[in-house]
């Protein structure tokens, strides 16, 4: 699944791409029964259900290879300190526990219990957990899905250094719109010197010139970014093909996302991965309608200004959860 461009932007693979981990999920209650109705040791039909006592129930979610390490603070007891986004990655899980009751929430950071008094020997291997209390037992079944990244960071926009395009090349009498699109970004790309950009479609996208600002934040090795894009609304823009991270693979040596060709209003189904989930019955999922479907406008009628600038040096939020996103439900359908 890691030459599927579409996992690398969302929820697990997202988690194994940028951060490194592998997220398993274990269930721990009081009271556990011996033999096949213990506690978290027996599931049925692989389908994420398992039997639950009376009693209170631990549901963990730990980092299976341990290369980045949490903790390195005062870990003497099991209480969470209100500086844990200093050292715990800032990962927003959703919990949700279904059965003859419903308990749903936010997983929270777990801090494991050291009686070292060096902080450096309390670094740990990475795990969140959410605590609750049925008092009916019987077979419930465990979900947990990731959502953000960073979902308290702020958002200044001041920080896009956004610059007006002053276009001049004048020879463009007879050139109909696209082609000066186009030509607006190649000019972009040989004056940065930048050997790679690609193009990006948002949906409803309201706010062009920050929402590009944000896609280029957002993509690791992004440069710069402009709207026009080539093709499509915006533009992002490379030193090199293999500095844009989200998409190259180093075992590979080659980049799994759309090539520069690729556009959502130009889109070919024969272009994206046969492995993809089903509509219906048998239906392969496309990315999205067909040019004739949405009639977008070209430049210069795509009411915003043409614009140019870079990406915010600040932390950026990440969406990763299978929903609906502005940068991603064209380019990255769950």
């Amino acid at each position: 699944v890691n030459a599927i461009p579409d996992y690398r932007v969302r929820g697990l693979g997202w988690i194994e791409q940028r951060l490194g981990m592998v997220l398993s999920v274990a269930v721990v209650g009081d009271n556990a029964v011996a033999g096949e109705e213990s506690t978290g040791e027996k599931t049925r039909n692989n389908d994420h259900t398992t039997v639950l006592p009376a009693g209170n129930v631990s549901i963990f979610i730990v980092d299976t290879v341990g290369t980045m390490k949490c903790g390195g603070n005062d870990n003497s007891n099991d209480e969470i300190p209100d500086n844990w986004m200093e050292y715990h990655p800032p990962l927003t899980m959703w919990v949700r526990a279904n059965g003859p009751e419903i308990f749903a929430g936010t997983a929270l950071p777990h801090v494991f219990a050291s009686s070292s008094s060096s902080p450096d020997d309390d670094r740990h291997r990475c795990a969140w957990r959410y605590d609750f209390e049925p008092q009916t037992p019987g077979v419930y079944s465990i979900y947990v899905k990731a959502l953000t990244f960073n979902g308290f960071a702020d958002w200044n926009k001041g920080l896009c250094k956004t610059e007006k395009l002053q276009w001049q090349n004048k020879s463009t009498e007879y050139v109909d719109e696209p082609q000066i699109q186009a030509a607006i970004v190649h000019e972009l790309a040989k004056k940065g010197n930048f050997s790679y950009h690609r193009g990006l479609m948002a949906f409803k996208n309201y706010d062009k010139l920050n929402s590009c600002c944000e896609a280029c934040t957002r993509s690791r090795g992004c440069r710069m970014w402009s709207v026009p894009g080539e093709i499509d609304e915006c533009e992002l823009y490379f030193d090199r093909i293999e500095d844009d991270m989200d998409f190259w693979d180093s075992n590979l040596g080659k980049h799994l996302g759309r090539d520069r060709a690729y556009s959502y209003v130009q889109q070919n189904v024969s272009d994206f991965p046969i492995v993809r989930r089903r509509l219906g019955r048998n239906d392969r999922r496309e990315l999205a309608m067909n040019r004739a479907e949405i009639n977008l406008p070209k430049w210069p009628k795509l009411n915003a200004p043409d614009s140019y600038g870079y990406p915010r040096e600040e932390p950026a939020k990440e969406f990763i959860g299978c929903g609906w996103s502005n940068l991603k439900s064209f380019e990255s359908p769950c």
